[in-house]
């Protein structure tokens, strides 16, 4: 029987939990730290060296001992401060009054020694009694003391991961950001190396794992701490920073992405990074959407980043009638520019969009003023490297060299999706999708080589990852499939109605299926 994930609501309420708060959750712990304490956690609990630690005080008459007793690892633990919720797993327990004292001290002759480990998933700007309502607890209810909270969760939402999916906005968890066996894991220190100095823009084809890579850098550096926007036409300025909106004949103000990351921002340490991943960004009008963007972000140089004082001005002025986050907002600003800080959290954002070159002709064009605030770092398609080993593909020498190694990549993909999707692709099936996708990428690289200038336009179509992953799943259903099948999922699977491509496609059936029934792909 599947054991119940708990929830348990964490109040963060009084000085010291928010003293605790800063000194160990938002800002997690280093490695030497806790085992210094003599606490030893594996080690792929630690994320960069790093982790978040929490404790209780065992309470009177032991209270909080028998709450801390019916926490395990993979339960949800919510911390709530007044402002503020942070969505965060349990991955570990440990008791151990040595650590506490050397983390939090004693207070009243005791310590925080009921200790559990975390890691975030989510950081909300909710605010407590938002919280409170949306679980259907009473007004006067005050979260005095750690509760669990799994009832209340399953009476509103049917389940916790029902519950987790809605207060998370439908965003997968961190622990489904994972990169596949065959992902370039230079790749993916070009995009670390290059967020710690700006914002990155990811371009290529679509499918080609864009958005997958730009969740997986930004949870594995932030450790959760980031959003995702898909832009579209119908973006202003008000989706970007903020602006006026009209409800119930009330003008108030609504605010963009931008408040919202700079408020979850000023909560992290200097060190820490704050991610907003936009998907599809030239879906959005530049001119529109972004025009307080290139004042804001006035080049790709971090320490050149500045909030407008008007910004706050502006957004004061409408009092009440602005939303949670643009009070919070000129609190926080008003707050550290007293003390001169107040451009610190604008400068642990980051930004990482993605571009899809197929839609470029069809979209808004990106203008360099845009363009000059992002390092740009282009996703080819898989294989593309052997373009010159794919020449005279279409001639006499069909077996080309390239041929053989796209093979090779083509086998790592489809075993990685296998065992992601755990598919029920038999081998013969197998064979023949590795097969038909290997001459088909090697087909097209071939076309960059050809006297036909028809065919030269076709050499930059790409048959991505996610086609791949796609055709696979239809087939997996155990049974045996002909090549005829298989060209037909991978039409299916490739998103596109243009009648050259899906016609040359078809001239791969006969040279895939021959190949695959020696069964050297096995």
């Amino acid at each position: 029987m599947k054991e119940t994930k708990e929830v348990f609501l964490v109040p963060v309420g009084n000085p010291e939990a928010i003293e605790h708060m800063q000194r160990t959750l938002t800002n997690p712990v280093e490695k030497r730290e806790i085992e210094g304490a003599g606490v030893k956690l594996p080690d792929d609990l630690y994320d960069n060296g790093r982790i978040r630690v929490w404790g209780l005080l065992p309470g009177k008459d032991n209270a909080n001992r028998k709450i801390y007793d019916k926490m395990k690892e993979r339960d949800i633990a919510i911390f709530v401060s007044k402002n503020m919720v942070y969505i965060t797993e349990i991955v570990a327990k440990v008791e151990s009054e040595n650590l506490a004292e050397r983390l939090w001290g004693k207070m009243d002759g005791q310590t925080w020694s009921l200790i559990f480990f975390v890691k975030l998933i989510k950081h909300l700007d909710m605010s407590k009694r938002e919280l409170l309502k949306m679980l259907n607890y009473s007004e006067k209810d005050q979260l005095r003391g750690t509760r669990r909270a799994t009832g209340k969760v399953i009476e509103v939402f049917g389940s916790v991961e029902n519950f987790l999916a809605e207060i998370i906005h439908g965003s997968e968890t961190i622990t489904n950001y994972t990169i596949p066996e065959w992902a370039d894991r230079e790749l993916i220190e070009r995009i670390k190396s290059a967020v710690k100095i700006g914002h990155v823009l990811l371009y290529g084809p679509p499918g080609t794992g864009k958005t997958t890579y730009a969740k997986f850098v930004a949870a594995s550096i932030s450790g959760g701490n980031f959003m995702i926007k898909t832009a579209n036409s119908l973006w202003f300025r008000r989706e970007v920073i903020g602006g006026e909106t009209i409800e119930g004949g009330t003008v108030k103000w609504k605010s963009g992405f931008l408040i919202e990351a700079y408020n979850r921002a000023s909560d992290l340490g200097d060190d820490q990074l704050m991610f907003v991943i936009l998907d599809e960004l030239n879906r959005a009008d530049a001119d529109k959407a972004f025009g307080d963007f290139f004042t804001i972000f006035s080049s790709n140089d971090h320490d050149e980043w500045q909030v407008p004082e008007d910004l706050a001005n502006e957004i004061a002025t409408y009092g009440e009638n602005a939303d949670d986050s643009g009070k919070n907002f000129v609190k926080k600003y008003r707050a550290l520019k007293r003390i001169g800080t107040q451009n610190a959290p604008l400068r642990r954002i980051r930004i990482i969009a993605t571009v899809n070159l197929a839609d470029i002709n069809n979209l808004y064009l990106l203008g360099e003023a845009l363009l000059r605030r992002f390092m740009l770092i282009e996703f080819p398609c898989p294989g593309s490297d052997k373009k010159e080993k794919c020449k005279g593909y279409e001639g006499e020498k069909t077996e080309v060299e390239g041929l053989e190694q796209m093979r090779e990549l083509v086998k790592k993909e489809t075993e990685s999706i296998l065992g992601k999707r755990k598919l029920n692709l038999n081998d013969s099936v197998k064979n023949l999708l590795i097969e038909c996708v290997s001459n088909i990428r090697c087909m097209f690289l071939s076309y960059y080589y050809e006297k036909d200038e028809d065919k030269r336009t076709l050499a930059d179509f790409c048959l991505s990852p996610s086609t791949l992953e796609r055709a696979a799943m239809i087939l997996a259903d155990g049974m045996d499939h002909s090549a005829d099948d298989v060209i037909k999922a991978i039409k299916m699977a490739l998103g596109t109605l243009d009648r050259k491509i899906l016609n040359e496609i078809d001239e791969v059936k006969n040279r895939c299926q021959l190949r695959s029934q020696t069964g050297t792909q096995s």
